[in-house]
C-alpha cells in the first residue's frame, strides 16, 4: 500500500475523550527509552467517511466543504473555507495565481475516511484514508474553529514552521508505531506549540531522562589549573578540543569522530535573541575561541551517542551548549543523531527550558 504522508490543518476541537499517546524518540544502550513525545487523540468519529455521508461536526463538515470544492476544481469557493487568522488563505491565493491548476487532479479522490484526530494547539490534525484509482494512501488533514465554533482549513504544516516538521514526524510515529507506556520519571519536559494560537492549550510534549553530571566540570580559558573529569572519556576528549583551540591549533582531526570537514555543526547562538546557526567544522573551532568558559551540568545518554549540556560564556552571550560525543570512540561528532530527534535538539524550546531550568 501506498503511504503518502502530508499535512493540512483544520482547527480546535475540544473532545471528552481525548487521550494522551506517547512514542519513543530516543533510546539508550540497554534499551531504556530517554526521550519520549506525547500528543492528546481522540478517535471522535473514527471511521467517518467524508466524500458521499453528511459530516456529523462543524469541523469535519469544514473539511468536508473543502474537499468537494478542491474535486470540482472550484477554487473560487475553495477559498471561501480557508482560515485567515494565520494566512491561510492569502497564502493559497497567491499559489493560485502561479498554479491556477493546483486542485486539478482531485478529481481522481474516490474516498475520504477518517482514523484519528490528534489536537495540537487550537488546531485538530486529522489523519485520513485516501481512495485514489483504487489505492489507498494515508494522508493529514486538519480544522482550525474559532471560539464562535466557525471552521477553516488551514496550510499551517504544508508551508511548515519552526515546529510542525518536528510534530507530523510525532503524528506519523503515534500512527504506526505502538503507543509507549513508562513508569520513569522524566523530569525535564518541553512543550511545542504552533506559531498561531490564542490560548496555549494541547501541546505536543516531549520529556528527556538527563543525568546530572556528578560534579560540574568548567574549563575556563587562560586557567593553568588541570580540570578533574572524573574519568570521564567523553569529557576528557572535549577538554582536549577546547585546550587546542584555545591554544591556537591548526589542526584538532584527532579529536573528531569520522571528521569531515563538510559536515555542519548546530549550534544556538544568542541569549534572548536566539537562533540556530550551522557551522563548518573550521567556522566552529572560531566559535569556541570566543567562548571564555565552559560548565559541564548534564548529560543524554542515547544509543550511539553521549550529549554533553554545558552553560557557556561566549563574547557576545551567554547560553547553553551541546556537545555530542560518539560512545565508541568518545570523539566529537558533527551532527546529532537522526532528523526528528535533531529537530527537537536544535528547538528554541529546548534552549529556553534549560534557561529556565538552570542547571
Amino acid at each position: 500500500m501506498n503511504k503518502l504522508f502530508f499535512l493540512f490543518i483544520i482547527g480546535v476541537v475540544f473532545s471528552t475523550n481525548a487521550k494522551q499517546v506517547s512514542v519513543p524518540l530516543a533510546s539508550n544502550g540497554d534499551g531504556e527509552i530517554v526521550v519520549i513525545a506525547s500528543i492528546q487523540q481522540t478517535d471522535n468519529y473514527s471511521g467517518q467517511g467524508l466524500l458521499t455521508k453528511k459530516a456529523p461536526s462543524k469541523e469535519l463538515q469544514a473539511l468536508q466543504q473543502y474537499y468537494r470544492f478542491a474535486k470540482a476544481d472550484n477554487t473560487k469557493q475553495l477559498l471561501t473555507t480557508l482560515f485567515e487568522g494565520d494566512g491561510t488563505r492569502a497564502n493559497i491565493s497567491k499559489e493560485l495565481k502561479r498554479r491556477p491548476d493546483k486542485f486539478s487532479n482531485y478529481n481522481k479522490l474516490s474516498a475520504l475516511e477518517l482514523n484519528n484526530n490528534y489536537l495540537w494547539g487550537e488546531y485538530a490534525v486529522l489523519s485520513l484514508d485516501w481512495g485514489i484509482n483504487g489505492k489507498a494512501m494515508s494522508w493529514y488533514d486538519a480544522v482550525y474553529c474559532s471560539q464562535q465554533r466557525r471552521c477553516a482549513v488551514s496550510d499551517m504544516m504544508v508551508r511548515g514552521s519552526d515546529n510542525s516538521g518536528m510534530v507530523s514526524s510525532v503524528i506519523a510515529l503515534a500512527e504506526h508505531k505502538p503507543h509507549f507506556k513508562s513508569t520513569k520519571s522524566f523530569d525535564f519536559t518541553v512543550d511545542y506549540f504552533p506559531d498561531y494560537g490564542v490560548n496555549k492549550v494541547n501541546p505536543v510534549t516531549v520529556k528527556f531522562d538527563l543525568t546530572p553530571l556528578a560534579s560540574k566540570v568548567t574549563f575556563s580559558k587562560g586557567s593553568s589549573a588541570e580540570v578533574n573529569v572524573n574519568k570521564d572519556k567523553g569529557l576528557a576528549n572535549i577538554n582536549k578540543y577546547i585546550q587546542a583551540v584555545w591554544q591556537h591549533s591548526k589542526d584538532t582531526t584527532e579529536f573528531w569522530h569520522n571528521y569531515d570537514p563538510q559536515v555542519l555543526i548546530p549550534v544556538m547562538y544568542g541569549e534572548q535573541d536566539m537562533s540556530i546557526k550551522y557551522y563548518t567544522a573550521t567556522a566552529y573551532m572560531q566559535f569556541i575561541g570566543n567562548i571564555s568558559e565552559i560548565k559541564f551540568v548534564m548529560t543524554l545518554k542515547t544509543k550511539e551517542t553521549i550529549y554533553y549540556i554545558a552553560k557557556v560564556k561566549h563574547a557576545e552571550f551567554s547560553n547553553y551548549m551541546l556537545f555530542a560525543v560518539d560512545k565508541k570512540s568518545h570523539k566529537l561528532k558533527h551532527s546529532y543523531d537522526e532528523p526528528l530527534f535533531s529537530s527537537v535538539l536544535t528547538s528554541h524550546e529546548f534552549y529556553n527550558k534549560l534557561g529556565i531550568a538552570k542547571f
